[in-house]
C-alpha cells in the first residue's frame, strides 16, 4: 500500500474488535511491511494467531505480527500506549 507516494513500512492496530481486527491483520500480512502489530497481552496475540490460522493465514506470515506491542509493558492510558507503540516500531525499524 502507498501513502502520498512512500510506502508504509508499519501497520498497528489499537482496538479491541477482534472480528475486524483479523480482517484487517490478514490483510496486513500480504504485504512487505516490516512490522505489524497489535494492541493486547500474550495470550490475546496467541488467540489472535489461532484466528488468522482459521482463516488460513501462512505460518511464515504469523512469525510477522507482533504483541504484545511498545516498549513499556501493561501501559493503561492512550497517550502512554501510543508514544511506548511508536517507540517500538521505530526500535524494530532502526533493527
Amino acid at each position: 500500500m502507498l501513502t502520498s507516494g512512500f510506502p508504509v513500512p508499519a501497520s498497528l492496530t489499537l482496538f479491541r474488535d477482534h472480528d475486524w481486527q483479523a480482517v484487517l491483520l490478514r490483510a496486513t500480512l500480504n504485504t512487505p511491511y516490516r512490522f505489524t502489530g497489535s494492541l493486547g497481552s500474550r495470550r490475546t496475540l496467541d488467540m489472535r494467531k489461532e484466528t488468522l490460522r482459521r482463516m488460513q493465514v501462512p505460518e511464515d506470515s504469523l512469525t510477522r505480527l507482533r504483541g504484545p506491542i511498545g516498549l513499556v509493558p501493561s501501559l493503561r492510558d492512550a497517550p502512554s500506549i501510543s508514544v511506548s507503540a511508536l517507540a517500538g516500531i521505530v526500535a524494530a525499524l532502526q533493527a
